[in-house]
């Protein structure tokens, strides 16, 4: 299930007049919205399904972008499309491969092994609409990683395997969710029909999220759960209160620190409470600031340690020694599994484009590629669109606002890109434009950028985690110079998402097509 409240992840909510069926969706509710929003903008016939661009290159005479289309249906692996496109938008998101791990001797494991991204049914029983996993009834299974997918997993696991074994390297930290069903007479009393109410909801959410400031927290929480009372969060999603000055970062980060320790002491406490073998409790308390990871909320995780069945295998931040055919090593032991869970997350590599962590190469205006575009360091304007590359649209979360709930981002972005191509058609009242920022205005918006990222020296002070792509993020910064400097121009807006909102609308009230390049493609028609 998500870990983001139902009312505020799913998108189009008020548009599609659909209400969720519990506070924190279930992944098969999830996919249905998916297709009902398909279904409800008459996109389905206007969709290429299984199908992958492995390139586009920029045509300037005709203001058009040449689509190298790949099939990957089965049957029709590798079958190739050429299209054309006046506009292209990369939606890709920020995980897009499953990590696996790295470890000495992996391939000679005799057992079944899957990432949890692709969970293998034909292995454990059960489907996607009733996860009974009864094939694992005379199993033992190991799972690898105790972040926000596998504390989903291990209590299912708990459920039905003969034995499980839990492979730590660090602990989360998981608070309460307090999953319920939606009460029906609040949804038809106080949200449906009520005019903007999700993105209204979305802001309130944003707001506790953004802000160390307390005092300037919206009188209600609208949301109401373990996000919206973990106000240092913003250490790791910006925040409206960081100090202007980068002189003033030590004592930024240590008063952040600072903050942190009593919602950490709730969470540790938690543990105590819940999970009855001290050594074990021990084992599972975080011991570094919030922001550092994604934190977890489930009702079930840590009573699954009072199992009988289930073994926790803390290795204390080092992770395992290797892999035998039979199963994990660790200090010295073997722990033989007849069925292994990798939960260990994606693969986020520093520094990349979009494209690239799509497999796409992208090559603009004068033979310029988007990763050569950004060898130097990330440069857009708003995050949206990069100079060279005309009419291609960002959704990344690179130089833009965000907060936990990443489709208030993508929300956000989207509304603003429909805003830039529908103003400047109307303005020139005519469809068939090459629209990019001005190398200045992009240059403008990177230095705001740059300018605000000491706000995220919280980050510094973490353990290895895909936020940090494993701490090669620490190892580039200590080189310090332009190596520091492309850093900082990668960074997010340092204040959060609703200062960003902000932000745009001020600028969507100016003057905004200064800030462009806008031609009109030779031939083209009238609106």
């Amino acid at each position: 299930m998500c870990d983001t409240e139902s009312y505020i992840y799913m998108p189009l909510l008020e548009e599609l007049n659909y209400m969720p069926k519990h506070k924190y969706s279930y992944g098969p509710e999830l996919r249905r919205h998916a297709d009902n929003i398909a279904s409800y903008y008459h996109l389905k016939d206007k969709t290429l399904l299984q199908a992958k661009i492995t390139s586009t290159d920029w045509d300037d005479t005709r203001g058009e972008w040449v689509c190298a289309i790949e099939s990957l249906r089965k049957g029709q692996e590798g079958k190739k499309v050429t299209a054309r496109a006046r506009y292209v938008l990369i939606a890709g998101g920020t995980v897009n491969w499953p990590k696996l791990p790295k470890l000495e001797g992996f391939d000679r494991y005799k057992g079944e092994t899957f990432h949890t991204s692709r969970w293998n049914y034909e292995v454990t029983g059960g489907n996607e609409e009733r996860p009974d996993l009864y094939k694992l009834k005379d199993k033992v299974v190991g799972i690898i990683g105790t972040g926000a997918t596998a504390i989903q997993v291990v209590p299912e696991l708990s459920k039905w395997a003969k034995h499980v074994f839990v492979f730590q390297r660090t602990p989360s930290a998981v608070d309460t969710r307090g999953q319920r069903e939606t009460d029906s007479a609040w949804w038809d009393g106080y949200v449906k029909g009520r005019k903007g109410w999700q993105e209204e909801r979305m802001k309130n959410f944003a707001s506790f999220m953004t802000n160390t400031d307390l005092d300037r927290h919206p009188k209600e929480d609208m949301v109401a759960d373990g996000w919206t009372t973990f106000p240092t969060y913003a250490g790791l999603v910006g925040n409206e209160a960081a100090p202007e000055n980068p002189a003033e970062t030590e004592a930024y980060v240590t008063k952040m620190v600072a903050m942190d320790l009593k919602r950490a002491e709730q969470i540790r406490a938690r543990v105590d409470d819940v999970v009855k073998d001290k050594e074990t409790a021990q084992r599972l308390k975080h011991w570094y600031p919030g922001w550092c990871k994604r934190p977890c909320f489930h009702d079930e995780y840590l009573q699954s340690f009072n199992k009988p069945n289930v073994t926790l295998i803390d290795t204390d931040g080092r992770g395992l020694d290797k892999m035998t055919e039979n199963g994990p090593y660790f200090e010295g032991k073997e722990y033989p599994v007849d069925v292994l869970v990798l939960s260990t997350g994606y693969e986020i590599p520093i520094s990349s484009t979009p494209a690239e962590r799509l497999g796409m190469q992208v090559t603009g205006q004068n033979g310029t590629t988007f990763n050569s575009k950004w060898s130097d360091g990330v440069k857009t304007l708003h995050g949206v669109q990069t100079n060279g590359l005309p009419n291609f649209f960002l959704l990344g979360l690179a130089q833009a606002g965000i907060s936990p709930n990443q489709l208030a981002t993508v929300d956000e972005l989207a509304k603003h890109v429909a805003f830039i191509i529908s103003t400047a058609a109307s303005a020139h009242r005519i469809r068939s434009l090459i629209i990019q920022p001005t190398p200045e205005a992009e240059e403008a918006y990177t230095e705001k950028i740059v300018a605000g990222a000491h706000t995220y020296a919280t980050m510094g002070i973490c353990p290895p985690s895909y936020f940090n792509g494993e701490g090669d993020l620490f190892e580039l910064a200590k080189q310090g110079g332009e190596v520091q400097k492309r850093l900082r121009m990668g960074s997010r807006w340092s204040k959060g998402l609703n200062s960003f909102k902000a932000m745009l609308e001020q600028w969507r009230g100016d003057q905004p097509l200064k800030d462009f390049e806008i031609r009109v493609v030779p031939a083209a028609s009238k609106l």
